[in-house]
């Protein structure tokens, strides 16, 4: 016969499946809630997906948590204990076949990672390189700028399997950036559609060139560092979930029990990690929904996949966008609008910011209007050149 604590483990377990990749809240029940329903509500109604207009509230333990191997954040995890109610949501992680001999398989995920992360290093170089040229008041041969840009560069990337020599550490680094900048280029005309690479990069290079304000080229280094990094983060971050998600399969396959350590890996329900508004500039940039990499922000899946169509739509793309987007993006310009200075307020306005840039809002709002009562999703084309 089950004790209290397996079949509460049970009964959760049921629960979490159920109701997988919806919104729900987990409520201690071992000590008083932290805060009323009414505003448990008004909260957590602007974080359930487009179309739902219901979340379950499950009153557990973390002793049943803990024994169903659900992973919690740290900072969740102290919120739950102390009687805060968490919103989270159940992932379904897909298993792998067994990994042949020879080279690793490289899944989408993780390819759209690796492009992503080619494209802004690409870009990067291009931009940082003609803030060294502005900077000095002279324009170095291309490749040669290049090299001491990507040099630079390498400070922001992480590699697997890295050298603790630093010297041997800065030489991995640097071919490992030479042969992202090429294959960046390689692929620039598939994130502008309709342009040539090559005009892309001339353009990166020439509209900071043409900048005289040293504050400004200033900003736009800081910038373009601070997205290498971030997507060098990412990509890193999708082969870590490929590698857990083969171990994972491994052990299952096995008839082995998972262990916790696997599962928070997968969910990174670890300490730190990145900010919902450097995953909202991700998404933007790099045209990579990062949701599936960072389950704690799986209730995020529908903002973060407007920022990546919005970012599509600013590099030249046709977009399409379901009713249940445009649900998402009204929610997005709401939430902009309020005070505050959190990461979901940031990612908001980073959005509010590239759809105003794209369009005035009067459009924004006409366009839900129309795809709501139409209830079919409505195609953007981006503007002509010059308008």
């Amino acid at each position: 016969m089950s004790t209290p604590t397996e079949a509460e483990a049970d009964w959760l377990a049921e629960r979490m499946r159920t109701h997988q990749g919806q919104v729900v809240v987990l409520s201690n029940k071992a000590r008083p809630q932290a805060c009323s329903d009414t505003v448990l509500h008004a909260t957590v109604i602007q974080l359930l997906p487009p179309g739902q207009t219901e979340f379950t509230k499950v009153r557990t333990t973390i002793a049943a948590i803990d024994a169903i191997g659900f992973p919690l954040k740290p900072e969740h995890r102290k919120d739950f204990l102390a009687g805060w109610p968490v919103v989270t949501t159940a992932m379904l992680i897909p298993l792998l076949p067994p990994r042949e001999r020879g080279r690793q398989t490289v899944t989408d995920l993780e390819e759209r990672a690796r492009n992503a992360f080619y494209l802004t290093v690409t870009l990067a170089t291009e931009r940082l390189r003609a803030c060294a040229d502005a900077r000095e008041g002279t324009t170095l041969a291309c490749e040669v700028r290049r090299l001491m840009v990507l040099e630079d560069l390498a400070a922001a990337v992480e590699l697997p399997n890295e050298s603790t020599d630093p010297q041997k550490r800065q030489r991995q680094r640097g071919r490992f950036l030479i042969n992202a900048f090429r294959e960046g280029q390689a692929r620039v005309g598939h994130f502008y559609p309709g342009q040539r690479g090559k005009d892309v990069l001339q353009a990166a290079y020439g509209e900071v060139r043409a900048i005289g304000n040293a504050d400004e080229r200033a900003a736009i280094m800081t910038r373009e560092l601070r997205r290498v990094e971030l997507l060098s983060r990412l990509y890193r971050r999708a082969q870590v979930v490929r590698a857990a998600q083969h171990e994972l399969s491994r052990t299952l396959r096995v008839g082995e029990p998972t262990s916790r350590i696997q599962h928070q890996v997968l969910a990174h329900a670890l300490e730190g990690g990145l900010p919902l508004d450097a995953l909202m500039e991700a998404a933007i940039q790099g045209d990579l929904n990062p949701a599936p990499l960072y389950g704690h922000v799986a209730i995020w899946v529908a903002a973060l996949e407007v920022g990546r169509r919005l970012g599509q739509l600013a590099r030249g793309a046709a977009i399409i966008l379901e009713p249940e987007l445009g649900t998402a993006l009204e929610r997005l310009l709401v939430l902009a609008d309020q005070e505050g200075n959190d990461a979901d307020l940031r990612a908001a306005r980073l959005v509010r910011e590239l759809a105003l840039a794209l369009r005035p809002a009067g459009f924004w709002a006409a366009l839900r209007v129309a795809t709501q009562a139409a209830s079919s999703p409505c195609r953007l084309d981006p503007k002509p050149q010059g308008q």
